[in-house]
């Protein structure tokens, strides 16, 4: 047999379809720009609400927009909603807790009432309420992945944070600036990736990162904490819990343990031998750092030092001046109680915060509009633990800072008011009986 071996055959160099790759299809087209137009919805989503909680809660890079903020949150959030509506897979469904928002508005438009603020602050209001009724529109796994990556961008921001303050600590040389923000009260040096300001204890200085206080830094983990029940061993919520620590707010040590019970609760765990063993482990280490080293050590200088009684109060309970207390006394003895007195800084001292600033400012019907605001707000949440955790961390919140009316406070709570077991489905209703509905059993 002889085998024919036809050369032309190798020696011919096909021509390649180069028109085929060149050409997409149109329905391929349509296709990528749709993906693109939904990513930009979002990426304009994560910007608004970037913005309204870094403001909010005082990070040095939005100082020059903190009088404005709201016009810079709301557009691009509004042009989300544009975008998004158009794609065919929105981001937002209008829900129950839509009606919160218009009582935030309400306590608005009192609160520009009673404190006689202008029609720039009703604005800026009306904007504030159109931001949360965004959020609480947001579709349940665009509320997930809007706190994963949120919490992400904190970890991004602390894994530079961190190290370089500790450099700080040690005493390498890093350049620096020193800047005030807007309103004249504070002095720092800035660090880029943060800030050291007056040093409250002179052991060491305390973590504050890119905020305007270390309790600052401490409450913005505790909060994006309690988004991400179940999920905490992720390398950017192990940095926010270091973070947290390193700031050495007992405020932000009290929200954390809180946070730490609740979520165990809410994921469906009995919680009762777990509370009994952290108790004993602190008081454990109450005892240690009491004793060592006659008491001069971090712990007990900037924690346990500040739960000492001083004449029928806690040491480290600064949150009111004096100035303020004589105030605060002669108020609620007065008929202003019931709609607040004005909030005179020549009068009460600067650098007061919680539950007692917010009576005095709005009195007790300013309190009633935000009950009923915060039992609203979980209206579509379907899981009961959920949102009794968020009320209980709100009650925490309001009593040593009181800022239920601030966007970085209720954004986090509500994503967390929303949470389920991964195990539960949306209209789904708990079957367990109360003893187990309180998952305290040993």
């Amino acid at each position: 047999m002889i085998l024919r071996i036809n050369a032309n055959h190798f020696l011919t160099i096909r021509r390649p379809n180069v028109d085929r790759w060149l050409t997409l299809r149109r329905g391929r087209l349509s296709e990528l720009l749709l993906i693109r137009r939904e990513d930009m919805g979002y990426g304009l989503l994560f910007l608004g609400v970037l913005i309204s909680m870094f403001t909010t809660i005082g990070v040095w890079w939005f100082w020059p927009i903190q009088n404005t903020f709201t016009i810079f949150a709301f557009f691009p959030i509004a042009l989300s909603w544009v975008i998004s509506k158009n794609t065919g897979n929105s981001l937002y469904c209008l829900n129950s807790s839509r009606y919160a928002p218009i009582v935030f508005f309400l306590f608005q438009i009192y609160a520009a009432i009673t404190n006689g603020n202008n029609v720039n602050y009703i604005l800026a209001g009306l904007l504030s309420s159109l931001i949360i009724l965004s959020v609480f529109s947001l579709k349940a796994d665009i509320r997930t992945r809007l706190a994963r990556q949120f919490s992400v961008l904190m970890g991004s921001i602390l894994l530079f944070s961190i190290p370089t303050w500790l450099l700080f600590v040690i005493g390498f040389p890093l350049p620096s600036i020193s800047v005030e923000p807007p309103n004249g009260l504070y002095s720092f040096e800035n660090y880029f990736f943060f800030l050291d300001g007056d040093r409250e204890f002179d052991i060491m200085p305390r973590f504050q990162s890119i905020f305007l206080e270390p309790g600052h830094v401490g409450t913005m983990c505790a909060l994006m904490l309690f988004t991400q029940v179940g999920h905490w061993r992720k390398w950017y919520n192990l940095l926010m819990i270091v973070a947290l620590l390193l700031s050495f707010s007992l405020a932000a040590y009290v929200l954390f343990v809180i946070i730490l019970f609740t979520s165990m609760w809410m994921k469906g765990k009995r919680i009762l031998f777990k509370l009994l063993a952290v108790g004993v482990i602190l008081a454990g280490v109450g005892i240690g750092a009491y004793f060592y080293n006659g008491g001069d050590n971090l712990v007990n200088q900037l924690i346990l030092a500040r739960l000492e009684m001083d004449d029928g109060k806690l040491a480290g309970d600064n949150r009111v001046t004096p100035q303020f207390e004589g105030q605060y006394d002669d108020f609620i003895k007065s008929d202003d109680i019931l709609f607040g007195r004005d909030y005179d800084v020549a009068k009460v001292g600067f650098g007061n915060s919680g539950y007692r600033v917010f009576i005095y400012n709005y009195g007790l019907v300013g309190v009633f509009f935000m009950i009923v605001f915060y039992l609203m707000m979980p209206a579509c949440s379907h899981w009961r633990r959920s949102v009794i955790s968020m009320w209980i961390l709100t009650i925490a919140i309001f009593w040593e800072r009181a800022t239920p009316d601030i966007l970085y406070n209720i954004i986090p709570l509500f994503i967390a008011a929303c949470w389920e077991p991964p195990h539960k489905h949306p209209g789904e209703v708990s079957a367990e009986t109360p003893r187990k509905e309180a998952g305290i059993e040993s």
